[in-house]
């Protein structure tokens, strides 16, 4: 387990590197909020399993990111530690904020943590651009997109969270 510094700054480890996040903004905090909150009201007892916000994930050796949201099947629930959460999630989004996409350096950087979560197996990886009001679906093993959303499209929970879908226009409203 990696002991981080306790300065209240959100750390993520990736490429076996640690990178201070800077506190997410409005906006995507509450893009985040919106989809954590539509999971927990579509399983109110985790009976399909559990969600976490901001929270850090040892996915692979040198990759401990801390996606916006994140979900694990109930099957796959290691148990509860002090640090970060053992095993990868089955879903990881994450909300790119303006600095992730202002230059082609940090919009390398951010594909390369989508990429990193596909090669660990993270089953779906949600990339949510709320300045193009889309969401791009990433499934292991493949380089692009399986799809990209827009506003009138529906997120879908697939294999990892049956039956569960949302609106793409609710996360930007």
């Amino acid at each position: 387990s990696l002991d981080l510094p306790s300065d209240g700054s959100k750390y993520e480890l990736i490429e076996g590197a640690l990178h201070v996040s800077p506190p997410a903004g409005d906006e995507h905090g509450r893009i985040g909020s919106r989809i954590a909150k539509r999971i927990n009201l579509f399983d109110p007892e985790d009976k399909l399993g559990v969600v976490w916000q901001t929270t850090r994930f040892q996915v692979a050796p040198g990759f401990g990111p801390a996606p916006n949201v994140a979900f694990i099947m109930l099957a796959n629930l290691p148990p509860p530690s002090k640090g970060a959460v053992t095993i990868r999630p089955d879903l990881a989004v994450e909300v790119w904020s303006p600095g992730d996409l202002d230059t082609k350096a940090h919009r390398e950087k951010a594909r390369s943590k989508v990429r990193r979560y596909q090669v660990a197996g993270v089953s779906i990886v949600w990339a949510i651009n709320p300045l193009n009001r889309i969401v791009e679906v990433f499934h292991p093993g493949q380089v692009n997109a399986v799809q990209v959303l827009g506003v009138a499209d529906e997120l879908s929970g697939e294999d990892v969270i049956p039956g569960f879908s949302l609106p793409v226009r609710l996360l930007f409203e």
